[in-house]
């Protein structure tokens, strides 16, 4: 985590999901949508975030990802 990361993206908006505590985060950077869910109530194996980023609307990329404290 040392390391000067490949890509920053900023302003993203945030949407609530529901009555759970769920939540997430949409990033737009050309024609990629970056969505961040963050897990708030899920189950014992449910990851604590995951990320999907869409290109042209199509899913390039969907995987499972940690919060990582500032």
């Amino acid at each position: 985590m040392s390391e000067k990361p490949d890509l920053i993206i900023t302003n993203g908006k945030w949407f609530h999901d529901g009555t759970g505590g769920n939540n997430h985060y949409d990033f737009k950077k050309g024609n990629y949508l970056y969505q961040c869910y963050i897990t708030v109530l899920g189950t014992k194996d449910s990851a604590p975030a995951n990320l999907t980023i869409y290109q042209n609307g199509k899913e390039i990329l969907n995987q499972d990802a940690k919060i990582v404290p500032r």
